[in-house]
């Protein structure tokens, strides 16, 4: 059984619109599957008890392509970073979700000091 809720499409904009506006949306969207990282919002929630305080797209300076898509957690220190992060890694990899491994970054925010 998966880890990882299936949500329809719907229900995916509805949890990331909790997270950023219309235009970052459609951002991340053409760089990431929309369900898939609502998957792992949900999933690490539930999972963890984590509060994501954000989600935002990183790009390049120079050519404003996407780099990678941020999960910002609350209060979590390194150690649960670290953890976090290879758990969560491991996990998509083993549900079959390795193509958006490279795509999701965590950031404890409280670990790199970010209010």
């Amino acid at each position: 059984m998966s880890q990882f809720p299936r949500i329809e499409k719907e229900e995916a904009l509805k949890v990331l619109k909790n997270y950023v506006n219309e235009d970052c949306l459609n951002k991340i969207g053409n760089f990431v599957d929309l369900r898939g990282l609502a998957s792992i919002v949900l999933w690490l929630t539930k999972e963890f008890s984590v509060d994501v305080s954000s989600i935002s797209v990183v790009e390049d300076v120079e050519s404003s392509q996407p780099l990678f898509v941020e999960i910002g957690i609350n209060d979590c220190d390194w150690e649960e970073w670290i953890y976090l992060a290879k758990y969560t890694k491991d996990t998509l990899k083993r549900e079959g979700l390795g193509d958006i491994t490279g795509k999701v970054v965590l950031v404890c925010n409280k670990a790199i000091q970010i209010n």
